[in-house]
Parts: structure tokens; C-alpha cells; sequence
């Protein structure tokens, strides 16, 4: 009181209708940057009983960013969504809200259902980590418009993406070579192909049982010879290369 500032806390707030409450409050109470990270039900939820709410904040000033998983499942959802906030497509399912000055939590996951337990906290320096995280996320995701014409379409929408943040790239560097259904052409440093080993190895092998050759431009030292042996990959020598990626 003396202060005029909220007591810093972390809170954990149980039951879907406190939950619900929470979320919508610390949301009226942004005056500048909201984002949020959600599941599908999320992003029913913003469009079924946050719309006004939304419309609202975007009346008064305050950037609204929606990070979401877009599917043929909640593309009509999406495509509602896109035309009140900020939407972009990421393959995370990240659940997490960041105002101004509070990180929202969704602490257990429900399968698509209402979320039973939330973690509230208005530390800043939390706050301030989640949000780091959290933008990091959104600098690498997709416009919402270029991953619902690629579901529309059914074709991969043409593009250069810039990916930031080592957690960032490894996540997107995982999600490609799940996904990929053609030969893969790798060129890394001498370093790059020691990381390879040591994040990627098994994804690399599941790729080979599914029938998909992966090819290496890398120098071969004394310190990653072992790596290059143990990968199972056709791996060739190059004294010199930047680090590429291709299918």
C-alpha cells in the first residue's frame, strides 16, 4: 500500500473456474505487450469467451501475440483468431501467457482439455526470463497466413526463415529431420558435427529406417573422428564449410 506496487509473489491457483479468472484478469490489466502461448484449447478459448476482451485490449493500444500449433483440427479457429491479434504458427506446445508484468503458467498438461492447475507469478526476473524465452519463440515462428494457406493448399509454403537462439535452432533442426521425406545433405564444421552426435544421433537413425540416406560435408580431426565413425552416415571431408543444412 505504502509503495503503491503489488507484493512480488508466485502463486499457484487450482480449479478450472479460478483459473479461468485468474488468466482474464492479469489480461485487463496489460497496458502495453500480451502474448500468449496455448494449445488448441487455447485457442478456442480466446475465440469462444476472450474475443471482446481481445478487441478490447487492441482498442486501448496493447500489442496481442498469439503463438499456437495451427492444424486442419483448429484452422477455422485460427483463421478467426488471426483477424483480431498478432498469430503465428509454432511447433511448440508451449502453455504460457506474459503480460506486462505477470508470467502465467499452465502447469499440467490436460490433453486438450481445461487446464486444472496455473502458476502466477509477477517476480520480475522470472518474468523477465519467461519473456526472453517466449520472444525468441515468436522472432522464429511462422505467420499465421503462410501456415493456413500450406494446411489449405497442401503444399509447403516457400520462404527463409531466421531462427535465434541455440534452444531455437536445435528444436527446428529436430522438428526438420523428423519430418523429412527426401536425402539430406549436411554441411558443418568440425565442432558442428561433435553437437550432431551428441543432440541428433538417434534422429539421424531413425531417418535411416525409414529409408533416407544423409549425407556430410565436414573436416575430420583427431576430435571428432570417433563421432564421424559412430554417426552411421556418409560422412566426406572438407578442410573448409559453412554450416548448411539441405533436402
Amino acid at each position: 500500500i505504502e509503495k503503491g506496487e503489488p507484493v512480488k509473489k508466485t502463486e499457484i491457483i487450482k480449479g478450472d473456474g479460478n483459473i479461468f479468472e485468474s488468466v482474464t484478469d492479469a489480461m485487463k490489466n496489460t497496458k502495453e505487450n500480451l502474448i500468449a502461448c496455448v494449445t488448441s484449447y487455447g485457442i478456442k478459448t480466446a475465440v469462444e469467451q476472450r474475443k471482446e476482451l481481445l478487441l478490447n485490449l487492441k482498442s486501448r493500444g496493447v500489442r496481442v501475440r498469439y503463438l499456437v500449433i495451427i492444424t486442419k483440427e483448429n484452422l477455422k479457429y485460427a483463421k478467426e483468431l488471426n483477424d483480431v491479434v498478432e498469430l503465428r504458427h509454432f511447433e511448440f506446445p508451449m502453455r504460457v501467457i506474459l503480460t506486462d508484468t505477470d508470467c502465467l503458467l499452465i502447469a499440467k498438461d490436460t490433453k486438450g482439455k481445461r487446464p486444472n492447475e496455473l502458476i502466477r507469478s509477477n517476480v520480475p526476473g522470472l518474468v523477465g526470463r519467461m519473456r526472453e524465452l517466449v520472444e525468441n519463440i515468436w522472432d522464429a515462428a511462422i505467420p499465421a497466413e503462410e501456415k493456413i494457406m500450406e494446411i489449405e493448399t497442401n503444399k509447403p509454403v516457400e520462404g527463409v526463415n531466421e531462427v535465434r537462439g541455440r534452444e531455437n535452432i536445435y528444436r527446428f533442426v529436430k522438428e526438420y529431420i523428423k519430418k523429412s521425406k527426401h536425402d539430406m545433405i549436411i554441411a558443418t564444421t568440425s565442432n558442428g558435427l561433435l553437437r550432431i552426435h551428441k543432440y541428433f544421433k538417434y534422429l539421424y537413425d531413425d531417418a535411416k529406417k525409414r529409408g533416407i540416406k544423409t549425407r556430410c560435408l565436414t573436416p575430420i580431426t583427431n576430435d571428432n573422428i570417433q563421432a564421424a565413425i559412430d554417426l552411421g552416415i556418409e560422412i566426406r571431408h572438407i578442410d573448409e564449410v559453412r554450416a548448411v543444412m539441405g533436402c
